[in-house]
């Protein structure tokens, strides 16, 4: 991705490089919420709030505490 800079009468074009980050997300959520719709709100925000270029779910997994 290519950021461009106007300064004056010549532009400056540097490339960024792209990382892939993976989070291990746990949250406790009340029975009437529904994990998928919680972890779709998680990525609409890093795209939002960060600028992120593209977030995904890849799995959900319940997990019971004993």
């Amino acid at each position: 991705m290519a950021v461009y800079a106007l300064h004056c009468d010549y532009r400056i074009i540097r490339e960024m490089k792209a990382i892939d980050v993976y989070l291990k997300v746990e949250v406790d959520l009340e029975e009437s919420e529904d994990p998928k719709r919680f972890a779709e709100e998680l990525c609409r925000e890093l795209r939002k709030v960060y600028g992120v270029r593209r977030a995904e779910v890849s799995t959900l997994h319940d997990v019971s505490v004993e």
